[in-house]
């Protein structure tokens, strides 16, 4: 492995590694791989990468406005905003987005970035989307102010009627199995059961 990048931010130590020979990148914060990308083909090797496009898609036909709360290294808000759609980003972290530029090819001019925490975005956020992205994490698991009642009521006063709502979370889907997921589900239910569809 070769390391291309290293610094400290406010969030955490980042990293890019090439494997040496080619062929793969990793971006690595704290030392947990987030992502990995192919710099040749100018495309994740990940596949959850393409799985918060096409859960979208599966669920919400006509996408013109996506929100993604979370940048990662722009792969997933570059993959919406290529197929057309109009994206807003909220990043907690600045010091991920010149590292995303420079390595993994985001371009900042395709997307509105707002530097600020996703739930504060939520609370004063008067547009609406077709698709809300939740991509955030602190270590391996999503921040828990974002996963509240609160923040789930304001995430679903954004998304238009018919929208999808998108988490990126880890956990057993089989029943009984996970606390974090089945608590997620409560949570989802309690704020609406019938018109807030989410994707896990």
């Amino acid at each position: 492995m070769i390391e291309l990048f290293r610094g400290n931010s406010h969030f955490g130590m980042l990293q890019v590694i090439d494997r040496r020979g080619g062929g793969c990148r990793f971006y690595l914060n704290d030392n947990l791989i987030r992502n990995a990308y192919d710099p040749d083909r100018k495309q994740s090797v990940s596949h959850f990468t393409y799985a918060f496009a096409g859960l979208a898609r599966a669920y919400t036909t006509n996408i013109s406005d996506v929100l993604c709360i979370g940048l990662g290294v722009g792969i997933v808000p570059m993959d919406f905003a290529r197929q057309g759609a109009r994206v807003d980003v909220v990043e907690i972290n600045p010091a991920v987005v010149p590292v995303a530029v420079r390595f993994f090819g985001l371009q900042t001019n395709q997307l509105n970035l707002t530097l600020d925490d996703g739930r504060h975005f939520l609370n004063r956020c008067r547009k609406q989307y077709d698709v809300v992205v939740l991509d955030a994490f602190l270590g391996d698991s999503s921040p828990s102010h974002l996963l509240t009642r609160e923040a789930f009521a304001f995430t679903r006063r954004v998304l238009r009627p018919g929208g999808t709502l998108v988490i990126n979370c880890f956990g057993n889907l089989e029943d009984g199995k996970d606390f974090l997921v089945a608590s997620l589900h409560r949570t989802l239910q309690a704020v609406s059961p019938v018109r807030f569809r989410a994707a896990l």
